[in-house]
């Protein structure tokens, strides 16, 4: 009855879905089915490092965050984001598995000997279709939002490489525009109050000279673009992501760059880009909720940063010029045949350049200012280019220079231009030879990879693949001769642009992204503490069932359930009737049952309500699939077997198990259509005990219940077993703590939850609401409890109408 009314609830939910509304508004069609059930949703908290990640759920800046952690299990995993630590880079890796496939944000294209920037449509095509040549895109067949590049997506909106929303654009009718409005009132009544808080900000800033280098009406210009990016953007991605939800796309990757803007412009650490995360928590909630609630896919959420930042200094603000007119003076005073060469410079950061991915001719105009200029180079007059955005950025000559010379050129730039940092780019390494690469600061020359750790420090994080990333950075065919660098180990970062946070070098900060994943997410088996975007990019291909044949051959991928347990002197027994591994929500789902056990590793599973052979629940064998996911031996009871069908109940364990008896429970003389109830008797050993497990399932009726306690505790069963043995009674008993067959039960043997001192039994059904305690674990006196547990997280609320009940018993 509970579970039809849930079914009901849900479908009556599913009649009022905006989402649904709008699909049928915009003309959608959902995917068509698909043999793979599980979906994927990747969600990039763009520019939020590690750190200031900790930071925000300390400040409880992301609840919603917190609530995965702590209720819904996730795991937060370092990721590491290689170098070049820019959306660009980690982007191509995430998506195609390619690492450093770009030196830089802006560099100068060997395919239009142009200075391009990856924020541009043209740029960011061209670099996705070398990559589609190396490897399998990940979002093909999916949607791809406010990203460089498409990943192979079948849609993809608000990119570089694909300006706008195209669905949004097809409702060209006033009417449809309103419906849309009316169906997204909330997210654009957030806008509306937003845009004015927006604007007190910039009066903010302007008076409190946070940002010196603006005048008000200056600051007051960027306003619009800032709301786009942090506000009207991130409500737009979130509707889109919710349509793509209820159409069932395989795979969804939205990017959220409102703390990265705000970041940019004020600092990672912020006030105002810390409170820019509100809105971004709170819109990953509404996409998670509405992914739990999708009638299309089993979706997988994942929460990731592509990089962090660092608090840095501007380069002007530094040395009294910018780095273009350093760059020059040291030019104009070096030897031939560099003094009679133009240095353009194209020098700048990222800032408010990202609302351009709305497309339409308003947004041209709304921001403030002009396009970069990318124009092929003069073919009459050679140039040397520099090229910049942010901490990192290349060098390229107009003229070959020898060995000697560019070391000298790399030394008058670090000493009288005051770069931090300087690589010497070697492109043309003899086969066989070691790998050697020149770095210079203002103090000393060194050798990568020998000088790592006096060029990086001793305690960055990322030692080895940080200096092996500059390695490849520095034979890229597309970096410059020299790689100019604002990182210093001991001293404060220098951006090249004006800006107060920045990224795109080796820093600890910049480097150090993050993770937040499902607990029992596959792993790839690695050495190392941390992640980085080349393993998403395996783990995402394993989730949606498209291995390819490197990965399959060289990783191995290895649920959390099957490590091993330290040995212990306590015992962990799991109660959990599995409703036929029916959900809540009507799916037929064994994994999601296997998932809530794996979790909380308990030595011993009893389970109640599992089919076997059943053509409701697809001929499956609920029972071996459960045991194979938890990697644990099992012994299996059917009640019920009418030819190749089955239902019962089985014990599930990782240690040494014999089966002893099981049965069947008597019957009500004279009430032949009641169901039919039984038991299984399992001995267990542990350490040099034989504990004697009993698992069970009893009627719902109180004329059964009596005389099913009565053959449990007779010589057939419990009575048979030697007192001295531990002895453990659990299952759904159908029956509470009120009842006559509960009285006669704790004559014998101790209710496991009520002998915790100061602890209040939880209740176990149904499991939406749960307000009565029918699943119980007994024992004799042999054991004594020392915690209980009945998690209701949104997985153990759906997977079953039962809550499951664990119990951690000390062993004397």
């Amino acid at each position: 009855m509970i579970y039809q009314i849930e079914l009901w609830f849900r479908k009556l939910h599913g009649w009022f879905n905006r989402s649904e509304w709008l699909i049928c508004l915009l003309g959608l069609k959902p995917v068509g089915p698909s043999k793979v059930k599980t979906g994927l949703i990747m969600i990039q908290i763009d520019g939020l490092s590690y750190s200031q990640l900790k930071s925000a759920l300390s400040k409880k800046r992301m609840p919603f965050l917190q609530k995965l952690m702590n209720k819904e299990h996730y795991q937060l995993e370092v990721l590491f984001s290689g170098a070049p630590s820019t959306t660009p880079a980690v982007q191509a890796e995430l998506f195609y598995g390619v690492k450093t496939a770009v030196p830089a944000f802006s560099f100068k294209s060997q395919t239009s000997d142009k200075v391009v920037q990856m924020n541009q449509y043209q740029a960011s095509v061209d670099v996705e279709k070398q990559l589609k040549e190396q490897a399998e895109p990940l979002l093909k067949g999916g949607s791809s939002y406010s990203n460089i590049y498409r990943g192979g997506a079948k849609e993809a909106n608000f990119c570089a490489s694909s300006i706008g929303w195209s669905q949004l654009m097809k409702m060209t009718p006033v009417w449809k525009m309103i419906i849309f409005i009316v169906l997204n009132l909330y997210s654009f009544l957030r806008v509306t109050v937003l845009i004015v808080v927006e604007f007190l900000l910039a009066f903010v800033d302007f008076f409190r000279g946070i940002i010196a280098r603006k005048n008000l009406m200056r600051e007051l210009k960027f306003v619009p673009t800032r709301v786009v990016i942090s506000i009207l953007l991130r409500e737009l991605v979130t509707i889109g992501a919710k349509l793509d939800i209820a159409r069932g796309l395989p795979i969804i990757h939205l990017n959220l760059l409102g703390y990265d803007e705000q970041a940019h412009r004020r600092g990672p650490g912020s006030a105002f880009a810390h409170w820019s995360l509100k809105g971004i928590d709170d819109a990953i909630g509404r996409i998670w909720r509405a992914a739990k609630s999708s009638s299309q896919k089993d979706y997988e959420i994942w929460i990731y940063s592509d990089h962090g930042q660092e608090e840095t200094q501007p380069y002007e603000r530094l040395y009294g010029e910018t780095v273009s007119q350093a760059i020059n003076r040291v030019f104009s005073n070096f030897e031939q045949p560099l003094t009679s060469d133009t240095v353009i410079t194209h020098i700048q950061g990222t800032e408010s350049h990202r609302a351009r991915y709305l497309g339409g001719k308003w947004m041209q105009k709304l921001t403030p200012f002009n396009n970069v200029a990318f124009s092929t180079l003069p073919s009459s007059e050679k140039s040397v280019i520099v090229t910049a955005t942010g901490p990192l950025g290349s060098i390229y000559l107009a003229h070959p220079l020898s060995r000697k010379q560019t070391e000298k050129l790399a030394m008058a730039l670090v000493r009288d231009a005051k770069i931090p940092l300087i690589f010497i780019c070697n492109k043309e390494n003899v086969r066989g030879a070691e790998l050697t690469i020149k770095a210079f600061t203002k103090n000393a020359e060194y050798d990568l990879p020998k000088d790592r750790t006096k060029i990086f420090g001793k305690n960055h994080p990322f030692l080895e693949e940080i200096t092996e990333d500059i390695m490849r950075l520095c034979q890229h065919a597309e970096s410059g001769e020299l790689l100019i660098s604002g990182f210093s180990p001991d001293k404060p970062y220098c951006t090249f642009a004006m800006e107060n946070g920045s990224h795109g070098g080796p820093g600890p900060e910049e480097t150090r992204a993050f993770a937040l994943l499902p607990y029992d997410t596959p792993m790839p088996v690695k050495q190392k503490a941390y992640l980085r975007p080349a393993d998403l990019y395996e783990i995402g291909l394993h989730t949606l069932g498209r291995n390819i044949k490197p990965f399959a051959e060289n990783s191995q991928l290895k649920p959390l359930s099957s490590q091993k347990r330290p040995k212990q002197t306590s015992l962990r027994i799991l109660t959990y009737n599995v409703h036929s591994c029916f959900c809540m929500d009507g799916k037929l789902a064994p994994k999601s049952i296997a998932k809530v056990i794996a979790h909380y590793k308990p030595d011993i599973v009893a389970l109640q309500e599992l089919d076997v052979g059943r053509p409701r629940t697809q001929h499956a064998d609920q029972a071996h699939i459960i045991s194979k996911y938890l990697q644990m031996e099992y012994h299996f009871h059917p009640v019920i077997h009418v030819e190749e069908e089955q239902y019962g109940n089985a014990i599930l364990t990782h240690l040494p198990i014999k089966l002893i008896k099981a049965g069947n429970l008597p019957l009500i003389a004279k009430k032949p259509w009641f169901e039919p109830r039984g038991a299984i008797w399992v001995s267990v050993a542990l350490n040099d005990y034989n504990i004697q497990i009993f698992n069970t399932h009893f009627g719902f009726r109180k004329i059964e219940q009596l005389p099913q306690v009565k053959a449990l505790l007779g010589k057939d069963w419990l009575a048979g077993v030697d007192p001295n043995d531990p002895i453990i009674v659990c299952g759904d008993f159908n029956f509470s703590h009120r009842s006559a067959a509960y009285s006669l039960i704790t004559k014998q043997f101790q209710d496991l939850q009520v002998e915790l001192k100061g602890h209040r039994p939880l209740k176990t059904f149904p499991s939406r609401l749960p307000c009565t305690r029918i699943d119980h674990v007994f024992s004799n006196l042999f054991f004594k409890t020392v915690d209980v547990k009945v998690p209701r997280t949104y997985l153990t609320r759906n997977a079953s109408d039962h809550l499951p009940l664990i119990i951690d018993v000390q062993l004397p």
